[in-house]
């Protein structure tokens, strides 16, 4: 189903409206709950998965940037891989952060760093890298925005009867 057509049922079930401005209201409104109440819920769907996306850990620098579209790990144990000089993946500890740093301390160094922590919005290694790695990681993401177009997102497709029902409730309470 497209942004569109979501909206279309929207607006048909709230009486055949046809003002601009609530329909825009309800866009801003299917938006806020895709953002906020699917996509910071209790429950991930399988369709917001990304597996082995592609990070680069830089020669002596402890940390990377999450993904812009991160929004948690895998519930699995083993989501963060590093490649060695064989491109071979060795799997990655998950540790709290001052858990890392009394195990490793500030200035330990590695050529492959085994453990990590996320803080903030970086995943720091145990130990700082001596050369460039890529590492491998497996998490849940954001999706697209849902647009009054003929555009569609991923909520859009394997779940339209959610967003729907979810954003008509919430525009029909305001």
């Amino acid at each position: 189903m497209t942004g569109a057509q979501a909206l279309d049922l929207l607006m048909a079930r709230f009486g055949n409206r046809a003002q601009t401005a609530l329909r825009a209201n309800t866009r801003l409104e299917m938006v806020q709950f895709q953002s906020i109440m699917l996509e910071k819920g209790p429950v991930m769907p399988w369709f917001l998965q990304t597996n082995d996306a592609s990070l680069t850990l830089t020669a002596n620098v402890q940390y990377v940037a999450l993904p812009s579209d991160f929004l948690r790990e895998l519930s699995d144990e083993y989501s963060l891989f590093i490649l060695d000089d064989s491109s071979v993946k060795h799997s990655m500890t998950k540790k709290d952060w001052d858990e890392l740093l009394a195990w490793h301390g500030s200035a330990a160094t590695s050529n492959l760093p085994l453990d990590y922590a996320i803080r903030n919005t970086r995943i720091y290694t145990g130990k700082t890298t001596t050369v460039a790695r890529t590492l491998k990681f497996s998490y849940f993401n954001s999706d697209t925005a849902p647009a009054d177009s003929t555009a569609t997102n991923l909520w859009l497709t394997h779940a339209s009867d959610l967003i729907i029902a979810g954003t008509g409730e919430v525009v029909a309470n305001k």
